[in-house]
């Protein structure tokens, strides 16, 4: 049975059709698996990078603060409002923390939290001893306790949040 050329047209354009139809197919299919992945890939690893560079500014303005040398030079006035920017960097370094630890986290995560979780509340019973020393007038016992026990956790607390993020790098390859 021979075809006429109206048969033949709409074969042709029907093969065409179905081709179109798969090739959309496949291109939504794909579509909304990079869109899944991308939003994936934002939720758990770059917000995860923006809480812990909160929390690492958090600690390095801590360090400048109340835990500071120049606290024991300031007046009462100045010590008043070096306290109030402390607790604004200390809910900042908390509250991002705590979201962070409400994510999906891989072992060497979990690990690096560990580390923080023994650090970071011995940093801030230092930092609140060397206040109290101050506040007291003991500037040179607070200097020692700044010396020898706040600035190595603090750099403890810094070395732990540093790790963090080289895991969100590594993990995010």
């Amino acid at each position: 049975m021979a075809l006429g050329i109206r048969e033949k047209l709409f074969g042709g354009f029907g093969v065409v059709l179905a081709l179109l139809l798969v090739i959309g197919f496949i291109g939504l299919r794909n579509t909304t698996t990079f869109a899944a992945q991308f939003k994936s890939l934002y939720d758990e690893r770059l917000q995860s990078v923006v809480e812990l560079n909160a929390v690492q500014q958090g600690l390095y303005e801590l360090r400048l603060g109340a835990a500071g040398s120049s606290y024991a030079s300031a007046n009462a006035d100045q010590r008043a409002t070096i306290k109030a920017q402390d607790e604004k960097w200390l809910k900042q370094i908390d509250d991002n923390m705590r979201a962070y630890q409400t994510r999906q986290l891989v072992d060497d995560e979990k690990a690096g939290l560990q580390d923080w979780n023994t650090v970071y509340p011995e940093f801030k019973k230092t930092r609140q001893q060397i206040i109290d020393l101050v506040d007291r007038g003991d500037a040179s016992s607070a200097a020692t306790v700044r010396t020898d026990t706040y600035s190595p956790l603090t750099a403890k607390s810094t070395d732990a949040v540093s790790r963090l993020l080289a895991v969100q790098q590594s993990v995010g390859r």
